[in-house]
């Protein structure tokens, strides 16, 4: 019988150990990382805090935060009321505005009424005057006819008439109008 004696590979143990420090130390600058950072967050909120009670402590800044309250307060109060007054104002004008629209209709329907008066009476002058003139023509032209039936020794007996134009030797017939 043979015997075989093992001997225990030093390399295999001394890279398990290397494995596990590795990942220890990592583990623990990861975590003392963490933990670093919670303690300068966690500092950083205390001083915070604490600086905000101590302030709040002092009365001097207590009584300027009030104040800076009741100044905000005041501002807002006069803010609502100027756009009060703004609204009132708005109001005021486009009621001008309105009233002054409204009475320049008015007064282009009055201009408008009397332009068409006047113009009504202006047409019938014209017309008066075109049938007066019409009427005055009509009595010259009978004028006319008779003068011409004299000189022409016609009696107007006869419906047709003519008349001769010495210059030309043209021929008119001449018809009475009534």
């Amino acid at each position: 019988m043979t015997t075989q004696v093992l001997i225990p590979d030093n390399s295999t143990n001394q890279s398990t150990s290397q494995d596990f420090n590795a990942r220890s130390s990592s583990d623990a600058v990861a975590s003392s990382g963490s933990g670093l950072s919670r303690i300068a967050i966690g500092a950083l909120v205390g001083a915070t805090l604490g600086g905000l009670a101590a302030a709040l402590a002092n009365r001097e800044t207590g009584s300027r935060i009030t104040q800076t309250i009741r100044n905000f307060g005041g501002v807002a109060k006069n803010t609502a009321s100027n756009v009060v007054e703004m609204a009132k104002q708005i109001e005021e004008t486009v009621d001008a505005i309105a009233v002054s629209v409204n009475d320049t209709v008015e007064d282009l329907g009055e201009a408008t009424g009397n332009i068409t008066v006047n113009l009504g009476g202006t047409v019938q002058n014209t017309m008066s005057t075109v049938k007066g003139t019409a009427q005055g023509l009509n009595t010259t032209l009978k004028a006319a006819t008779g003068a011409v039936r004299g000189a022409t020794g016609t009696n107007g007996s006869s419906e047709e008439q003519t008349l001769m134009d010495p210059n030309t030797g043209k021929r008119y017939k001449l018809t009475p109008v009534d």
